[in-house]
């Protein structure tokens, strides 16, 4: 009901804003609400007792709804660890954290919602500027999860859920470190499959752009739900959803009987094409995903040849999602065509740093729609 009544104030010129309150003990702002807000405004801003969090690893799922994009992009590693701990963010830590823009004391909100109906503007520094007339600038608590952020840099840029909570082990022995304990006890409790779904969906999300993050989620959503590796998501909301009695039984029940094998089954890609997940693509999204790449590609140092593989396939997708990207045009551009890879070997051209630079003629192309069939 909601989403239709967003998608209905989107088509009608007369709405300029929306303002969308949780009426219960929680709300969860889902795809829907962040379709909207980005239709029509981005500013976000927490009650002064609200809170979020991220628990779906606790019931065998994973974060959804772009948050493997959102999340992949906080500061370090904070995304990893609010996926893998499901730890909630107060409203102050919600702001400094990046994932709201305004911190809104809860006194204040009912004066606030007032100015903002009254308004004869909808655009969004009009907005903004009202807003801001309302918030507070942002003091994080000492215990703030956000205060430490260097152990669990270190402790998360391990390869494996594994090894990430071996390390978190070894720092709970450390002096003042004793807020670890109920880290680790979280994470004990939560699913082995979700786990390692959100620690594998969140660092893929890092070097996708957030259309391929969307298609990703549903993938992984439909063949959860579909039980393709585990049932952990109906056990979870079973034990802890249902029945309340907090005792899922995980299958598998180890971190160690979950292997990247079963993983891969959930995030493949679908055998048949229309079952992936339907999203608009505007002329632009081909051009930052293209340049989104070639960044990737820069910063892993790959070869010619590699290069050319990985770009072929994202040509090939693109070209696949019905993008009518011109292939011949664009390698010939970058200058990439397997017939002269080896003379640009020769030229020191294999370490990505001339393709990279080489794309930006691509970028200026692509805004003329030059590479756009006709």
């Amino acid at each position: 009901m909601l989403g239709q009544k967003l998608e209905k104030y989107e088509k009608d010129d007369n709405v300029e804003l929306v303002i969308i309150k949780g009426a219960g003990r929680t709300f969860s702002a889902d795809g829907n609400v962040k379709a909207a807000v980005e239709q029509k405004f981005s500013l976000r801003g927490p009650k002064l007792k609200k809170w979020c969090s991220t628990p779906e690893a606790s019931l065998g799922f994973h974060p959804y709804c772009a948050f493997s994009y959102m999340l992949s992009r906080l500061s370090g590693r904070l995304g990893e660890y609010l996926g893998l701990t499901g730890e909630r963010l107060r409203g102050k830590d919600v702001v400094a954290a990046g994932l709201a823009t305004h911190f809104v004391p809860s006194q204040k909100l009912f004066q606030l919602e007032k100015c903002l109906l009254s308004m004869n503007n909808g655009e969004e520094d009009v907005i903004r500027s009202v807003i801001d007339e309302f918030s507070t600038n942002v003091q994080i608590d000492e215990r703030s999860i956000l205060n430490k952020l260097p152990i669990n840099n270190e402790c998360l840029s391990r390869k494996s859920v594994e090894e990430i909570m071996d390390s978190f082990e070894v720092e709970a022995g450390e002096k003042g470190n004793d807020w670890i304990v109920p880290v680790l006890k979280r994470m004990k409790k939560a699913s082995p499959t979700g786990l390692k779904i959100t620690l594998k969906s969140i660092r893929e999300g890092r070097k996708q752009t957030l259309s391929e993050c969307l298609r990703r989620e549903f993938r992984i959503t439909i063949n959860t739900l579909q039980t393709i590796i585990s049932d952990d998501f109906y056990e979870g909301i079973r034990a802890i959803i249902i029945h309340k009695d907090k005792s899922p039984k995980w299958n598998p029940s180890t971190l160690d009987e979950v292997h990247d094998e079963q993983l891969d089954l959930i995030f493949k890609p679908f055998e048949e094409h229309d079952l992936e997940l339907q999203i608009p693509v505007k002329k632009d999204e081909c051009r930052h995903e293209l340049l989104t790449k070639l960044y990737n590609l820069r910063q892993g140092r790959k070869c010619v040849m590699a290069y050319y593989d990985e770009f072929l396939q994202l040509m090939l997708k693109l070209d696949h999602r019905g993008e009518k990207v011109s292939h011949d045009i664009v390698c010939f551009k970058v200058g990439l065509n397997k017939d002269i890879s080896t003379r640009m070997t020769l030229q020191k051209f294999d370490t990505i740093d001339g393709i990279f630079y080489t794309a930006l003629e691509v970028d200026r192309e692509l805004k003329d729609n030059s590479f756009m069939a006709t």
